[in-house]
């Protein structure tokens, strides 16, 4: 999995793309960790890119948001699968996180 940044006016822009599993979350965390470690809590995750989540990952996702949302910022995440969604909804989270269609909503 790659973890691309992206400094925008309004948020940080984290793209991961591939699989996000147990063997590759530990690579999405250290760049969620590092923003919100440097005081940038506005965090939109671009996940229109992956092509899986296990619940490693999204359990990943959910304990940055909280780390953002303690620190005065958001955790959003823009362009969710239908798979993805679901996975939210199943595991009981949907509502601790936030997801937009598109980034540009997310960013706003």
């Amino acid at each position: 999995m790659d973890v691309q940044v992206e400094d925008r006016p309004t948020c940080q822009l984290v793209q991961p793309s591939g699989q996000l599993d147990m063997e590759t979350a530990p690579r999405l965390q250290a760049a969620l960790e590092g923003l919100i470690g440097a005081g940038r809590t506005r965090i939109v995750v671009d996940l229109g890119r992956l092509t899986f989540c296990d619940s490693i990952g999204l359990s990943t996702l959910v304990v940055a948001s909280r780390s953002c949302e303690a620190a005065g910022g958001f955790l959003r995440l823009a362009r969710p699968n239908a798979f993805l969604l679901n996975l939210l909804t199943v595991v009981g989270v949907r509502d601790a996180v936030h997801t937009y269609e598109s980034v540009e909503a997310a960013c706003r």
